[in-house]
């Protein structure tokens, strides 16, 4: 029989679970002063002023640990986000939208997505850019969709949130990450940010170990997670110093 309530394959899965959970709980956090400088740069490059106050944060959200009416109106938001740069992502048999289901965790017929999370980072309180990831143990963690708003792009907001999650990713020891790249995205993701494509047999072999979203038309992508060489928090216990730091950019 299956146990009542949570449970885990082991205590590093547990573990992990634990970790994501205080940084719901915890919210806004600002990003590192390296992450900062890098969009100030982006701002100065595109002849935008910079004299103003930026306050750049992030946070990591998950409806079924923490629901709140601000955290609704922020999972809105990304919502919102997600369906300015991409088309409805519809299940063919329930004509439901992935696209909320996966924010909000609701399951699609044998599709869970209890164990998504969404990430955002936000400009003076306003979210400008947002991903949704998921990890399967210390093995694998993907990253299904990401976006930023049209307003916003090219000013390294993306960037950074990436190198938030990322960096995560690293502290907590994940080995891989996974994305589906449309094709035309895909020079930008091996180019840019370290992705290798997998071949058919490598695609086949690990979606038949982890069920990974993937999309009509999209390559699956792949990276080893870096392990982050710099911590803004020390601590005896690594969880205890994960859930207390953020990434300093690669």
């Amino acid at each position: 029989k299956l146990p009542k309530g949570d449970w885990f394959c082991g205590s590093e899965c547990l573990q992990v679970r634990t970790v994501l959970h205080n940084l719901v709980i915890r919210g806004d956090v600002p990003i590192s002063d390296s992450l900062l400088s890098l969009i100030k740069k982006k701002h100065k490059e595109k002849g935008l002023k910079t004299n103003y106050g930026l306050d750049v944060k992030w946070r990591i959200m998950n409806w079924k640990l923490l629901a709140s009416e601000e955290i609704r109106a922020l999972l809105s938001k990304a919502v919102s986000i997600f369906h300015e740069q991409f088309d409805p992502i519809v299940d063919a048999d329930t004509d439901i939208d992935f696209i909320p289901s996966m924010i909000y965790g609701r399951s699609i017929k044998d599709q869970y997505f209890g164990g998504m999370y969404c990430a955002v980072l936000t400009v003076n309180k306003e979210v400008v850019s947002t991903g949704v990831f998921r990890m399967f143990g210390r093995e694998v963690a993907e990253l299904p969709l990401v976006a930023t708003n049209a307003a916003s792009q090219g000013k390294g907001y993306f960037q950074a949130l990436f190198a938030c999650i990322e960096g995560l990713l690293g502290e907590l020891k994940i080995e891989r990450l996974f994305l589906p790249a449309a094709h035309e995205a895909e020079s930008l993701w091996t180019g840019k940010f370290g992705f290798m494509a997998l071949d058919q047999d490598e695609t086949n072999f690990y979606t038949s170990l982890y069920r990974v979203m993937m999309f009509n038309g999209a390559a699956l992508l792949q990276k080893p997670v870096p392990r982050p060489a710099i911590t803004e928090y020390v601590a005896e216990d690594p969880f205890e110093a994960c859930a207390n730091i953020w990434c300093a950019e690669e």
